[in-house]
């Protein structure tokens, strides 16, 4: 088992990069594996040796990587001055109620990465009609930054609230979504709604995400069955024998992926759930626990209404035409 995990981490160093940002990768290989029998440490590493895992230098040079993409792409209608655009916008996938997500952290490093004016990077669509010099009629394309398409749901959604409300801003114009990963049939998903729905929607990704088990990808073809069912009993173990939407990644995704700022709950659930009695995650980036947090059952209850009563009257007074 020393020479296979020797094997890994020497592949983990040269696909990951000198600067993973991981201390002891070692040590929470072996933590993590730790309770797993002999044939599920062996299925696990073979995953491991497939992980996409994404420091902050590797995000930065890939997004280097995909603003040249853009820009050759889109050249022809694109209005640059220096590193400015006249006529092109960058957002993150922002909530309906505002809440900030890992888009917002990939907007910034986008932004930082290809030393582009922070002029043309903004939060928000309310922000930029506030903004007086901006013209959003004048626009013409809408680009949105992320890090992950998986089911391709998150997205759709956001379309779907945007246009509810920003329609006239963005009917007839060019969106651009950019992200590092994306799963084709999330890819699939958001091109469907677009071409039901008459958006022109471009999507630029730097790498498509093959699912865990597909045939003959990490596993043979005699080995997919099997090997796919043993980790889904390890999930459901590690998940307290209780079968929720993340055995397997979110909706099965089985995805092998992580970012330096977030981990995707496309990715299967043994790489980053864990429970006090048999399990320890390899990546404990999805970890949301509020330590200043007080009073959360009653507390949480209505903070959770207040913010619904807020964003349904953020909606109306959009809706009526008042910021």
């Amino acid at each position: 088992m020393d020479d296979t995990l020797n094997e890994v981490l020497q592949h983990c160093e040269i696909e990951w990069g000198q600067y993973h940002n991981i201390n002891d990768l070692r040590g929470k290989i072996e933590n993590w594996i730790k309770h797993a029998s002999e044939e599920e440490k062996h299925v696990l590493i073979r995953l491991l040796k497939r992980y996409q895992y994404y420091s902050m230098v590797k995000v930065n040079s890939t997004f280097i990587e995909l603003h040249r993409q853009f820009i050759q792409q889109f050249h022809d209608v694109l209005d640059q001055v220096q590193n400015a655009f006249t006529n092109t916008l960058f957002f993150p996938v922002f909530s309906k109620g505002g809440t900030r997500t890992s888009s917002v952290d990939m907007h910034g490093c986008y932004q930082r990465a290809n030393d582009l004016s922070k002029h043309c990077f903004k939060l928000d669509f309310r922000s930029v009609i506030q903004e007086e010099r901006i013209d959003l009629h004048s626009i013409e394309n809408f680009v949105f930054i992320d890090d992950i398409i998986g089911t391709g749901k998150t997205f759709v959604k956001f379309m779907k609230s945007l246009y509810t409300i920003y329609g006239d801003y963005l009917n007839q114009k060019r969106i651009i979504y950019i992200t590092l990963e994306g799963f084709q049939s999330g890819i699939d998903s958001i091109k469907q709604y677009a071409s039901v729905h008459g958006i022109n929607v471009n999507i630029i990704c730097s790498n498509i995400h093959i699912k865990a088990f597909t045939q003959n990808h990490i596993f043979q073809q005699e080995e997919v069955a099997f090997s796919r069912q043993l980790i889904y009993d390890l999930e459901l173990r590690i998940n307290n024998g209780r079968e929720d939407d993340y055995v397997l990644g979110y909706q099965q995704s089985e995805g092998l992926v992580s970012f330096y700022h977030n981990i995707p709950n496309n990715t299967l659930s043994c790489f980053w759930r864990g429970n006090q009695k048999n399990w320890n995650a390899l990546f404990s980036g999805r970890n949301n626990f509020d330590p200043f947090r007080k009073g959360i059952s009653s507390g949480k209850a209505m903070s959770e209404n207040r913010q619904k009563r807020n964003n349904a009257k953020y909606l109306v007074n959009i809706k009526e035409g008042k910021k």
